[in-house]
């Protein structure tokens, strides 16, 4: 077993988990949020727009740990590989885990955006348009504190966000409301976790912000009228509210947009196996099958979170193993260019496969105008690890000029 230093070595990395495009919606690409507008109303932190004058955006709410069943949302898989002599590696010990959590966010609801509203209209003498903020990307590191032992907290590696099984892709006021956070362990960091809460317990800190992309302070479209506006004001301006009122004035054109942090938090996510021996579930590789509901394997696709492929619609992947009972077992993972920040997704197959057998993959494309392309079916001889099914550079550059063809004719 290495020592704690060694493991903690392999723990570290800081992610950045970048959501291109829209994390929360589809992005509107004329949004442009003024960050010197910003100021709180109610629980609302709300923007202006740098031209459209009687245009406002609001920004999400915090992110909390989830609860199911009374208790946390949460699932520590540690899959064990134990060496034997048949194979060669007698006495050698393998961790692999999957920490995997609930993730809620608080707000905003909708009597808050109501009340923003009135209060802007109150302010303006106009009915306001209020949009939810587009978000840029979602950053986040997931730290894990050994609690009962002298290691020093570490950064674990890069997780990842799926549509919630139970709420699949629902909005809450434009914004999603419930979201899985899969996070994959390596052998090093897998270990230093289950060493942990075999002593007692331990203890994950859960960090995120949400980036925007807006006009950079103070160039607003003058909004500042409402800035400085206090509850005492408001008789005064309902009493007004019906009289013209000028618009800010005329605003150049934007010339450059930046990128900032509109909301920063973290939670904790506790792991006790005293209280929650359920959550923790230790699977063994040498029974040579996977129980369906763990997943031992990510499929992830950037095509859509880095924009590499502006021709597509979907990518779909269709997996295939043989079952238990010698059957093949299917599933099918989707992507989609209107969802770019779910750019992974930890596979489950529908019943228990084996995986002293290979698995096989193949990758359907779909275009946006409709046309198909598919690839011939591939083998991953081991479970242990992804599959990327990434767009190679060729097939980006192909797909760039055939784009680039497209709008010069």
């Amino acid at each position: 077993m290495p020592n704690s230093s060694k493991a903690c070595r392999h723990i570290g990395g800081l992610i950045a988990i970048a959501l291109s495009a829209a994390l929360l919606h589809a992005a509107d690409l004329s949004a442009q949020p003024d960050f010197g507008s910003e100021r709180r109303i109610g629980d609302l932190l709300v923007f202006s727009d740098h031209e459209e004058a009687n245009r406002f955006y609001y920004a999400p709410g915090k992110l909390r740990l989830a609860e199911r069943h009374g208790a946390p949302d949460v699932l520590f898989l540690l899959t064990r590989y134990v060496g034997t002599a048949a194979r060669g590696d007698q006495g050698e010990t393998s961790y692999f885990a999957r920490l995997t959590f609930g993730i809620e966010m608080d707000g905003p609801s909708g009597e808050s955006i109501r009340a923003a509203a009135r209060r802007i209209s109150v302010e303006s003498g106009e009915e306001p348009e209020v949009r939810p903020l587009p978000i840029r990307r979602l950053e986040a590191q997931v730290v894990f504190t050994p609690i009962g032992t002298d290691a020093a907290p570490d950064t674990l590696e890069e997780g990842h966000f799926e549509a919630d099984r139970e709420s699949e892709r629902a909005l809450k006021d434009g914004f999603w409301q419930r979201r899985t956070y899969s996070l994959r362990l390596d052998r090093y960091s897998a270990e230093a976790v289950w060493k942990t809460l075999q002593d007692d317990r331990a203890l994950v800190s859960f960090t995120y912000a949400f980036i925007a992309e807006g006009v950079p302070g103070g160039s607003g479209s003058g909004d500042a009228r409402f800035s400085s506006t206090s509850d005492e004001d408001l008789g005064e301006l309902e009493a007004s509210a019906g009289q013209d009122r000028e618009p800010g004035g005329t605003v150049p054109p934007t010339t450059a947009l930046d990128e900032r942090s509109v909301l920063a938090d973290a939670f904790a996510v506790e792991l006790d196996r005293a209280r929650h021996a359920d959550l923790i579930v230790v699977h063994d590789l040498n029974e040579r099958y996977v129980d369906p509901a763990y997943s031992v394997l990510d499929v992830r696709c950037y095509d859509f979170r880095n924009g590499l492929r502006p021709d597509l619609w979907m990518k779909r992947v269709e997996l295939a193993a043989q079952a238990v009972n010698g059957r093949t077992a299917r599933v099918v993972v989707t992507f989609r260019a209107s969802e770019p920040d779910l750019h992974a997704q930890s596979v489950r197959f529908p019943y228990a496969v084996r995986m002293d057998q290979p698995l096989r993959y193949r990758v359907v494309e779909v275009a946006l105008d409709g046309s198909r392309k598919m690839s011939d079916w591939r083998e991953k001889e081991s479970w242990v690890g992804l599959i990327d099914v990434t767009s190679s550079p060729d097939d980006s550059r192909a797909a760039a000029a055939s784009q680039v063809k497209d709008d010069d004719s």
